[in-house]
């Protein structure tokens, strides 16, 4: 049974069950993955994956319940599992079901098309001879990565909504790792989107190039330096703490942005977008996993906070309107805010401009320990990180084995430049990170 057959299932139990207001909510993933090692395929996998989720409204609570398998008798049975689930519910947060009318604006890229196996592998492997070509000590440790997914969302109410979309992307990711004397050195790049239409031969020597440019790093002097972070870094960085933007988080007592909109939270340089219909991105949603249509917003702007994310639930506890930012982590999870090409908007500066302004500082091209050195609620965090030494305004020796310390919150305050070269990383669900590079006063570094 089929997706629109199982919908029209539910739709029957649910009005032998005398359930008048209610939500069906689907989701399902297609994915192709290729790995490289060595001259071969070292794996190749098809993943096929969803579900949906049926929510309804019975004696005034809110009921859910989820499945994988679609026929008439699990129809039955998803609604009965939801209306035991309602007398059971202890939450008090409005339940609320999109009612039908949104306009809905129209995506600017159609959807990718998906290329076959035999093309995914023959770019991995392409790829991989490429990487080798560039310098005899690239090892055999060297990979690509080359992924194709779509993912499908439809969302069905007693309200008259009745709405589905789709979104595709490709991920090319060649990780260098050279050997140079008894050291070991790893560089890598990353595509997201067409990957069909990309310069293998620029992303090889990328990779290795980053690898070869790490050799002989040293570490630095502990103290505060202004530093200059990758547009992939920063994103990271936004990424990991995101949720401080978001209402259901503030209005848990957990983001210390609570209360501040129209406040400045930010340095002026800093302008925070969230946008649905991200140019030249095939990720484009036009509307929420609650069914309410997307539009881009300014979070921050110019170091304003303008405004949370919300869903209807949220947005209904403050009075307000919803924007449009309900999100779910999988079809089986419960309804939170999320957002969609989530990003600082580029500035006028190029990254070797920045450093020639720096003059003298780091440029932080590596942070690792995001999900355990950083704590999303008090802002707090201290990386491991690599990158280089910026002097006399040029980026110079590499550096490791140090560590970058502050605060979100502080972080953002002290960002004095903003590149022009937007960066976004892998996409999540509906949701993806970018940046361009910033330039940042006054960071705590610990090294020597």
């Amino acid at each position: 049974m089929n997706y629109q057959e199982f919908k029209e299932a539910v739709i029957k139990a649910a009005k032998e069950k005398g359930i008048e207001k209610y939500e069906l909510y689907y989701e399902s993933q297609e994915g192709t993955e290729v790995e490289t090692y060595q001259d071969r395929i070292e794996s190749f996998s098809v993943k096929e994956g969803g579900g949906a989720c049926f929510r309804c409204i019975y004696g005034g609570k809110a009921g859910y319940a989820a499945t994988e398998l679609f026929s008439e008798d699990t129809a039955g049975r998803l609604v009965a599992h939801a209306i035991e689930n309602a007398a059971v519910t202890e939450s008090d947060d409005p339940v609320i079901l999109k009612e039908a009318g949104d306009t809905y604006q129209d995506c600017t890229v159609r959807e990718i098309e998906r290329p076959d196996a035999a093309q995914l592998k023959e770019t991995a492997l392409a790829l991989q001879k490429k990487l080798f070509e560039q310098d005899e000590r690239v090892t055999q440790a060297t990979q690509t990565f080359v992924l194709f997914q779509k993912n499908e969302r439809a969302i069905m109410n007693s309200n008259g909504l009745d709405l589905s979309h789709s979104v595709s992307t490709g991920i090319l990711f060649p990780e260098a790792v050279i050997e140079e004397g008894e050291e070991v050195y790893d560089g890598d790049d990353l595509v997201v989107g067409d990957i069909m239409k990309a310069d293998l031969s620029k992303l090889a020597e990328k990779a290795v190039g980053q690898a070869i440019s790490k050799i002989g790093a040293d570490s630095v002097d502990s103290r505060k330096y202004t530093c200059v972070f990758s547009g992939r870094m920063m994103a990271s960085l936004l990424q990991t703490f995101s949720q401080v933007f978001y209402a259901d988080t503030a209005q848990q007592g957990l983001s210390l942005l609570k209360g501040k909109e129209g406040e400045a939270v930010a340095s002026q340089a800093v302008t925070l977008i969230d946008n649905p219909f991200y140019g030249g991105s095939s990720m484009q949603y036009p509307f929420d996993a609650e069914g309410s249509a997307s539009y881009a917003k300014t979070v921050i702007e110019n170091g304003i906070f303008k405004t949370f994310l919300y869903n209807l639930s949220t947005a209904s506890k403050e009075g307000k309107e919803t924007t449009g930012n309900a999100g779910r982590q999988g079809y089986a999870s419960p309804l939170c805010v999320m957002p969609f090409h989530f990003y600082i908007k580029p500035g006028e500066i190029t990254l070797e401009e920045m450093m020639s302004e720096v003059g003298d500082g780091l440029y932080i091209t590596e942070l690792n320990g995001l999900h355990s050195g950083a704590n999303p609620i008090t802002g707090d965090f201290s990386l491991a990180a690599a990158g280089y030494l910026i002097e006399g305004g040029k980026q110079k020796a590499a550096i490791q084995n140090f560590t970058v310390s502050d605060n979100f919150y502080e972080f953002i305050k002290k960002v004095l430049k903003v590149g022009k070269e937007l960066e976004f990383g892998i996409p999540g669900g509906q949701s993806v990170y970018g940046s361009p590079c910033v330039e940042v006063a006054d960071v705590s570094v610990a090294g020597k």
